[in-house]
């Protein structure tokens, strides 16, 4: 039987995912964006941080927020991306993931162990917007050529 391969190449607003098909070229199979991810953190908290009174003087000080509004972000498409996996585990029996090394950690602290059980390389390359064909020739030394069966 045929192994079904995904390619999934991410950053942080946006994953494409590649099914390889004849002669392992890369076909899309879907694209996810998440813009919100995309806009600058001063962008999504623009408003100035909350003011706090020292305990001892009549000092005041910014309340630093833990995490950056752009990072949550982030962090919630990471979830998102996770959660298709999941969904689609079924559709494939193979996994190759292409984003910046962040995102990968990011990925792998996120992604369900079955999607991970799947997982056969991982490339720390930050190329969500190539051109399919230089994606394709990134990933094709990875994936095995089909075994032909003889005449």
């Amino acid at each position: 039987m045929k192994q079904r391969v995904w390619v999934v190449v991410a950053d942080s607003y946006r994953a494409r995912v590649f099914e390889v098909g004849e002669e392992r070229r890369l076909v899309e199979a879907g694209d996810l964006f998440h813009t919100e991810a995309r806009e600058l953190s001063a962008g999504l908290g623009a408003d100035r941080p909350g003011r706090v009174f020292d305990s001892v003087g009549g000092h005041r000080h910014a309340i630093e927020e833990k995490t950056a509004p752009h990072e949550r972000e982030v962090l919630r498409f990471v979830a998102e991306i996770g959660e298709m996996l999941e969904r689609n585990l079924n559709r494939f029996d193979a996994l190759v993931m292409l984003a910046p090394p962040k995102m990968l950690g990011m990925l792998r602290g996120k992604i369900s162990g079955g999607v991970q059980a799947k997982i056969k390389h991982e490339l720390a390359l930050d190329i969500v917007d190539e051109p399919v064909e230089e994606i394709n020739e990134r990933v094709r030394p990875l994936l095995k050529p089909e075994k032909r069966e003889p005449w």
